[in-house]
């Protein structure tokens, strides 16, 4: 039987939180996303933000209660040493942060530092380059 469909990538994340527009905010303002798309409906509002193709939404919902419902966001950055020095003056990382590389699992030269977003989410960076 012919398959009729195939798989092309992640779409988006979508994360509930009880202020989208502040974690929108969040990630434009300090690790490069735009705004992508904003919209309120009767019983909810939507923001997207965007940066390389990377499309996350934050999602209110009427009465929604509590912080983001993932585990995290892996996020791929190219300079993780200079971005985490960046977050961590701005009090966004611990002072006292510390990149990890990932071997033996992945390749020596992987690195990546996780902290916590507006929503209570958990945002990896993920640095695959080899600097």
């Amino acid at each position: 039987m012919e398959n009729r469909y195939f798989m092309k990538g992640l779409a988006h994340i979508g994360i509930y939180t009880s202020n989208p527009k502040e974690c929108a905010d969040f990630y434009v303002e300090h690790l490069g996303f735009h705004s992508y798309h904003m919209e309120q409906r009767e019983n909810f509002v939507i923001y997207f933000v965007e940066n390389q193709g990377c499309i996350i939404e934050f999602v209110e919902k009427e009465g929604f209660q509590g912080k983001g419902a993932i585990h995290h966001i892996a996020l791929e950055v190219q300079g993780i040493e200079a971005l985490a020095k960046e977050l961590a003056q701005k009090g966004i990382v611990p002072k006292d942060y510390q990149i990890k590389k990932l071997e033996p699992f992945f390749a020596a030269s992987i690195k990546n530092l996780f902290f916590t977003g507006p929503a209570g989410e958990v945002i990896e960076l993920f640095d695959y380059t080899n600097v």
